[in-house]
């Protein structure tokens, strides 16, 4: 029985983790993994930096990515892996979600500002500076500045979805996103995988409904905040 193991939902500090790809290479190793899959959000810029560590540490990188998309009015997140991260496809549409996550950035700073918070695009990109700055960086900033108790009070109470301060951004439809991601699949592999972002409760669903026969997955949050793919029992 093959006992190995490996983590096919994985951020570094290209988008809102916590190591750079370099340093996640090394972690994966310690850890005993033999695979990992960066999938940072709306963004494969770390995957090379990742590609060359993960060879010096005799681990497997697996490209990917992971996209924000909307569902019935619920916000999705899709993780693709295998993924050519120089498709000019995928890249076009990861340089339209950066562009518009930053236009939307700036009002929410905004709205936090009339709220108290001096909080803004500089101060964050001191503390991240090689981030695609997220809701998350903004909650790490306000707790790191004394503004609030925990990272859950930032969404619960300013910047989750339907909150004061929280600013809507465009999203692709999960057909979409499927479609982008087979589009930029590199060897034929097929890695779309939809579930739902539940930030209260700190937990992934999977989304039965958007499931494709070649989507064969299940996805769960874990606690340490580390995302692990099992293969859904039955195939």
């Amino acid at each position: 029985m093959d006992t190995r193991k490996i983590d096919l939902h994985v951020h570094s500090t290209a988008s809102d983790g916590t190591m750079s790809p370099a340093e996640l290479a090394v972690a994966v190793k310690e850890a005993g993994l033999c695979a990992f899959a960066l999938t940072d959000h709306d963004t494969v810029d770390g995957i090379a930096e990742a590609r060359t560590a993960a060879k010096a540490a005799s681990v497997e990188l697996i490209p990917g990515v992971e996209l924000s998309c909307d569902y019935k009015g619920k916000e999705v997140h899709m993780v693709g892996l295998y993924l050519d991260e120089t498709n000019p496809r995928l890249l076009t549409h990861l340089a339209r979600f950066r562009d518009n996550r930053d236009n939307r950035n700036q009002k929410m700073y905004q709205k936090l500002n009339e709220e108290g918070f001096a909080i803004s695009e500089e101060g964050l990109r001191e503390m991240f500076p090689d981030a695609v700055l997220t809701r998350a960086h903004v909650a790490r900033f306000l707790l790191e500045h004394g503004y609030i108790k925990s990272i859950s009070e930032a969404f619960e109470k300013y910047i989750g979805d339907g909150c004061r301060c929280h600013v809507p951004r465009e999203k692709i439809t999960p057909q979409e996103g499927i479609e982008l991601i087979h589009h930029a699949n590199c060897a034929g592999a097929s890695g779309a995988l939809p579930y739902e972002r539940r930030q209260a409760a700190g937990t992934d669903y999977q989304l039965p409904g958007l499931r494709t026969g070649r989507n064969r997955s299940a996805l769960f949050h874990l606690p340490a905040g580390r995302r692990t793919l099992y293969p859904k029992a039955g195939g």
